[in-house]
């Protein structure tokens, strides 16, 4: 099920060409969410919730944010080197002197 379209294709930020589909995926023999599990291996990520978003959409995040926490915490392919989200960076390496003459 398309939830909502974004025909900006991530221009806005910089990245990507085309449409940007935010999506639900359910296996339709068991009914289960494929985004639950996705999120629960590690192999995908919420978005941020908006301000703007529907008490809807923000509940649906909230309940498969639990997901994307125990993948986080077992530290499960994406999330293997710490929170990807995170804005906290180590700082680079300082440039060194050359011991040229002048």
């Amino acid at each position: 099920m398309i939830e909502e379209c974004d025909t900006t294709g991530g221009k806005s930020k910089g990245q990507g060409t085309g449409t940007v589909f935010i999506v639900t995926l359910v296996d339709a023999e068991t009914e289960s969410s494929i985004n639950a599990a996705m999120l629960e291996e590690g192999l995908a990520r919420l978005e941020r919730s908006k301000r703007w978003d529907t008490n809807e959409r923000k509940t649906a995040l909230q309940n498969l944010e639990q997901f994307q926490e125990k993948a986080k915490k077992e530290r499960l392919r994406l999330w293997q080197y710490g929170d990807v989200e995170s804005d906290e960076e180590e700082p680079a390496p300082g440039a060194r002197k050359t011991g040229g003459r002048r």
